[in-house]
């Protein structure tokens, strides 16, 4: 029985549950017919886009309908079950200046995704793909100038994730954030267990 034992057991999704060599995707296939066996206990959590999670699903499953496994993405702060979205967590948007942070970008053809999932504010906001050199020096540029600028103390940082990818999100954001939803209402902080590839 995997999930004897745990309130709720937690697994990454890229490097984990998906691989991000194409040659392996049969695998996660695979591992995405297991959880869907799944009716409780165990929670995919993301910094990937719902849009790139959902599809991979879609085409180990077919039917979302069928998935009842609680997925987070969009940097953690999104919630889809079933194939429908059902919750965003609001204190991790972003204030309005990031869209003029990207606006910002967009001169100089850099071109973020900003990610909206259920909620009208942007959640995330993605730079990629990025080589090595391009992600130092525009995290600078963020980090350093244009959050101060348009951002100033409203809890907004850019950082590297993944191996070609800036997120521009809240500097609260994190899955330790999405635990904490599944522990309310647990004794203590509820026994958990995580499965990923890094913790982050």
């Amino acid at each position: 029985n995997l999930t004897g034992g745990y309130d709720n057991i937690f697994f990454d999704f890229d490097d984990t549950i998906w691989p991000r060599n194409d040659t392996f995707d049969h695998v996660g296939r695979d591992n995405i017919r297991l959880l869907s066996k799944f009716k409780k206990d165990v929670v995919i959590v993301s910094g990937n886009t719902m849009e790139s999670v959902r599809k991979h699903i879609e085409e180990s499953i077919g039917d979302l309908d069928s998935f009842f496994t609680d997925v987070w993405a969009d940097a953690n702060t999104t919630k889809m079950y079933r194939g429908k979205i059902v919750e965003t967590l609001d204190e991790l948007t972003l204030p309005k200046g990031v869209e003029d942070i990207i606006k910002e970008l967009e001169k100089y053809n850099v071109k973020p995704v900003a990610m909206r999932a259920g909620s009208q504010n942007i959640t995330c906001s993605k730079i990629k793909p990025l080589h090595k050199r391009e992600r130092v020096i525009l995290l600078d540029l963020l980090n350093k100038y244009l959050i101060p600028l348009y951002c100033k103390d409203m809890n907004v940082v850019a950082r590297s994730t993944g191996t070609t990818t800036i997120d521009i999100m809240n500097q609260n954001n994190d899955k330790l954030v999405v635990f904490h939803e599944y522990s309310k209402g647990l004794e203590g902080c509820g026994n958990f267990l995580y499965i990923g590839d890094e913790v982050d």
